[in-house]
């Protein structure tokens, strides 16, 4: 190797370990956090999806959204177009609005405007629908309230009233007051 060569080795040996020095990270003295640092964000999701887990592991909601924006200072967080669905045993419910609002402690989700709930059964008779306004829904019990008008719709008529509440574990839906109903019996001479 000539001596030209090896200046030349030399030269750049000496600019790497130049430069990895000048580059290496520099830690904290203490490695500690920075003292008086705001670890909550204000942050947004797009094509956001929730889990949430019952007691025993099993999938009891999910939550699925274009966006998602969470406010730090509250840790509420605001849904748009939200799909809720709601997974016990043989009945999946689902649940769309406009808008949700989960609340901090993530146990419940309200529904302020326009939305409707839908149950889906085994059979084709199973099904229900739910349009009201205002709904709650009360995360671990799996119960939907309101105090507003609502129409109730399944494979046997129609019900109307003000105030509801609908129990999604139970299969169970209560009117509260203003209640009138249409019936349609399902029989053989009605199937002709």
């Amino acid at each position: 190797m000539s001596r030209r060569t090896r200046r030349g080795v030399i030269l750049l040996f000496v600019l790497s370990l130049a430069l990895a020095w000048l580059s290496r990270v520099q830690e904290p003295a203490d490695g500690g956090p920075i003292a008086g640092l705001d670890r909550r964000l204000d942050y947004a999701l797009t094509d956001f999806e929730m889990q949430v887990f019952d007691e025993e592991g099993l999938l009891s909601i999910t939550l699925r959204a274009p966006r998602l924006a969470n406010d730090a200072g509250t840790g509420v967080g605001r849904v748009e177009q939200p799909r809720i669905e709601v997974h016990h045993e043989e009945f999946d419910w689902q649940v769309d609005a406009e808008v949700a609002v989960v609340t901090s402690d993530r146990e419940t989700i309200d529904l302020p405007g326009p939305a409707r709930v839908r149950r889906d059964g085994p059979a084709p008779a199973d099904w229900l629908t739910a349009d009201g306004r205002d709904i709650r829904l009360q995360v671990t019990p799996r119960i939907a309230t309101s105090e507003q008008e609502v129409e109730l719709n399944d494979s046997a008529g129609r019900l109307t009233g003000r105030g509801f509440r609908l129990d999604m574990r139970r299969n169970k839906f209560e009117l509260h007051e203003q209640v009138a109903g249409r019936y349609e019996l399902d029989t053989p001479e009605s199937r002709d």
